[in-house]
């Protein structure tokens, strides 16, 4: 079967939309806070940049043939209007007589615009990067305390845990150092707090306080495996742990005051308190 006609209705709507084709530039409507009316307003009329006869720029268009090009109604190209205006990238005037509504670019503006634009976009990356290089460059404690959370999150919900973009994992990369601090910090209080009731002389800057790697690790993984109920359902994130830490440790302590605890069996509140 021959399929030179099937389509012959959209190829010639396809051939009468090639004659006022206009370029839509994406970049437009990023350099102007995402505002794609002003964008595609603006690239209507870039398309018609240096063919107009008017020596000083101005171009005249009616709404209706603005609507042909773009598919913008009346309502959208005054907002788009509006837009352009404000930032001084467009100028409107009626002109002649009778009076027809006229439009001027000033292309340079707009240049302007998006080189701050494409700068901040730099900018921005290059932050992105420096977190990025920030987060490999953690601690192997912080790197193996992220790799316990996986697993546990994912026997948890069954599903891997979302870390999110570079800026995100960043915020919750920086949570798991906050949270590796207030372990450490209860590890050394317990064990001074054990030396003193044995007789020894305890002072803040000895080192044999210090939580170990080890100890650190244990602490973190226990602490997952007795979170309370409530803290599961609510898909337990390091952000979250963090900002409930204290709460956590008092409910984890409260329940463990009811229950025998069995020989040998490690409890977050064991290894923290």
């Amino acid at each position: 079967m021959s399929h030179d006609n099937e389509h012959l209705p959209i190829l010639r709507v396809l051939g009468l939309a090639e004659k006022s084709r206009v370029t839509y530039y994406a970049c437009f409507a990023h350099a102007l806070g995402d505002d794609v009316g002003a964008a595609l307003f603006a690239s209507c009329f870039y398309f018609w940049e240096g063919k107009q006869e008017d020596p000083e720029g101005w171009i005249y268009k009616t709404q209706a043939e603005i609507t042909k090009e773009t598919g913008m109604k009346r309502s959208m190209q005054e907002t788009a209007r509006k837009k352009l205006v404000e930032v001084g990238v467009l100028e409107d005037k009626v002109r002649g007589v009778p009076g027809k509504l006229h439009y001027r670019f000033f292309w340079d503006k707009l240049n302007e615009i998006l080189s701050e634009h494409f700068l901040e976009m730099e900018r921005t990356e290059k932050g992105k990067r420096r977190k990025e290089r920030e987060q490999t460059q953690q601690p192997p404690i912080i790197h193996a305390m992220a790799a316990i959370f996986d697993e546990k999150y994912f026997a948890q919900n069954d599903t891997e845990f979302a870390w999110g973009a570079k800026s995100d994992r960043g915020k919750q990369f920086g949570c798991l150092k906050q949270l590796h601090d207030l372990l450490a910090e209860r590890i050394t209080s317990r064990k001074a707090r054990a030396a003193q009731q044995a007789g020894q002389k305890v002072t803040s800057s000895d080192a044999q306080f210090q939580a170990t790697y080890e100890e650190l690790l244990l602490s973190w993984t226990a602490f997952l495996d007795s979170l309370p109920v409530w803290h599961r359902q609510r898909a337990f994130s390091p952000d979250l742990l963090c900002s409930n830490f204290s709460k956590i440790i008092n409910e984890v302590q409260q329940a463990q005051a009811n229950v025998k605890p069995e020989k040998n069996r490690t409890h977050a509140a064991d290894t923290v308190k």
